[in-house]
């Protein structure tokens, strides 16, 4: 049987995170036994924990200098400007996006992997030594190189995809250890870290239908390989795949490409010919049809339209693209 202090300590609720909002010139202290911290909109304040919590996350402030213990999981810093962060004990992942002016004191053994994005004057600088380096921004460029063709130029489209390390689907070569090792942890963060450019109304079919469909882990944009194993796209397509690879270079790469202009979806004969049309120039080894295609296209467009909550008159190809709010 267990103690009867284990037991009563199991037994007791976790701890409500501390909120601190529109907070200027001021000392705050976070209280013992706090499982999460969330500061937004503070300004010339200096954010101190002395003992253990789970996670801090502090947006859209400025002038802040924040002294803490160990962190469980991460320590995020979003929209943020003039930020003095220091540490003692431990702590795993440091996220800084669309930032400015971010300093970061670690202890010198630290192990702590900071991310950058869309961010400038990023610096981590060792308690014991003061040794200072600047922590290179992500590299848009080099991942939206490795996605080609499936993703959109100047779109985080490799936000959408979690890579297989072992893939030959895209080129993990152009990518360096440590951005393969965290982009393949990126999935697991929410939107509003990745990028403040990504989607944050994926319920809408006018949203729905301007994301990419090749490479995603979203499950609306799956299709069903037979034994009923659910995938992305451009994972299913496997034979022909240099044709269908010059299919989505050809910019079709949303489901909005292939509607009419009117907002409509294809029937296959239209949609053969819009297909044909795009890689006509092609030499790639095609199918003999484009029907497979066609009906895994259009799996994907109508899950989003019943994602959506779009209405129509029971065919797919007239959902509305009105938001439904």
């Amino acid at each position: 049987m267990l103690p009867t202090s284990t037991l009563l300590a199991t037994m007791q609720r976790r701890p409500a995170p501390v909120t601190f909002e529109k907070e200027t010139d001021a000392a705050l202290t976070v209280p013992p036994q706090t499982s999460g911290v969330f500061a937004s909109n503070i300004v010339r304040c200096s954010l101190k924990m002395d003992t253990k919590v789970t996670q801090v996350t502090v947006t859209a402030s400025s002038e802040i200098d924040i002294a803490f213990v160990s962190v469980i999981s991460s320590l995020e810093l979003v929209r943020c400007h003039g930020v003095r962060a220091a540490f003692t004990g431990t702590c795993r992942t440091i996220v800084v996006d669309a930032c400015d002016n971010v300093m970061l004191v670690v202890p010198a053994e630290s192990t702590v992997r900071v991310v950058s994005s869309a961010s400038t004057r990023v610096r981590i600088v060792t308690s014991a030594t003061q040794d200072a380096y600047c922590v290179p921004d992500l590299d848009l460029q080099t991942l939206e190189t490795c996605i080609a063709p499936y993703g959109r130029p100047d779109y985080p489209d490799f936000l959408y995809y979690h890579p297989c390390q072992s893939t030959q689907l895209i080129d993990l070569a152009e990518v360096s250890p440590l951005w393969r090792d965290i982009w393949s942890h990126w999935h697991k963060l929410p939107w509003t870290l990745k990028s403040y450019t990504a989607p944050t109304a994926l319920q809408h079919l006018a949203d729905l239908v301007d994301t990419p469909i090749w490479l995603q882990v979203l499950p609306t944009f799956h299709v069903t390989r037979p034994v009923t194993q659910e995938m992305c796209l451009a994972v299913k397509l496997g034979y022909h795949r240099p044709f269908y690879a010059a299919v989505a270079a050809s910019d079709l790469r949303t489901l909005r490409s292939f509607m009419s202009a009117s907002g409509e979806w294809p029937t296959l004969p239209q949609f053969t010919a819009l297909v044909n049309g795009r890689v006509a120039g092609s030499d790639a080894p095609r199918p003999v049809s484009l029907a497979v295609l066609y009906k895994d296209i259009t799996h994907i467009w109508q899950a989003a339209c019943l994602a959506s909550g779009a209405t129509g008159d029971g065919a797919p190809r007239y959902c509305t693209l009105n938001r439904v709010d």
